[in-house]
Order: structure tokens, then sequence, then C-alpha cells
């Protein structure tokens, strides 16, 4: 049963990523290009005025618009991990990484 129930939760994870837009599959795979923070540092991170640019997009209201809605729309969904940094210079300043 055990195979049974690993093989249901691939094909779930397979699915939920088929569903994505195509906005979200450029951000996993831009994200693929970070670790996974394994301590508190997270400046590497990239916020999300450096996605919209590894992207290859101008940053624009719109584009930030669009960007923090798939990163939220990744997050809600547990496949993006979202880091909030104790002091942020403007905006939010979040940061990003796949989720581990």
């Amino acid at each position: 049963m055990a195979a049974e129930e690993q093989t249901a939760n691939n094909l779930q994870h397979e699915n939920n990523v088929s569903r994505l837009s195509k906005m979200q599959k450029e951000i996993l795979l831009c994200l693929m290009a970070f670790k996974v923070p394994d301590t508190e540092y997270i400046g590497d991170l990239p916020r999300t005025g450096e996605i919209i640019e590894a992207l290859g997009r101008p940053r624009t209201a719109s584009n930030y618009a669009v960007v923090s809605r798939a990163l939220s729309r990744l997050e809600e969904r547990g496949l993006v991990r979202l880091y909030r940094p104790y002091l942020a210079a403007r905006g939010r300043g979040l940061h990003y990484s796949l989720a581990a």
C-alpha cells in the first residue's frame, strides 16, 4: 500500500505542476538557481524585483503585480517559500526560494 500512496502522491504533485501558468513555471525555473537556505541568512535569496529581471522583464508596476500574484499562488500550493526580513527598507522586502 505504501507504493500505491507514493504513486498517488507523485501523480498529484505532477498534476499540480501541470496546472501552473506559464509565468508560474518560469518563476519556478528561475528559483532553481538559488539554494534553499539552511541558516537564517536570507540575503542571497531573490526578491520580487530580482525575479522580474531574471525573467527578462522590465521593473514596471504591472510586472510587479503579475509576478507577486504568481508568487503568492505558488506559495499557497506549497511550491515556494517566502521569507520576511526583520527590517525592510522598501516594500515588504520578501525573499523567495523553492519549498524544501
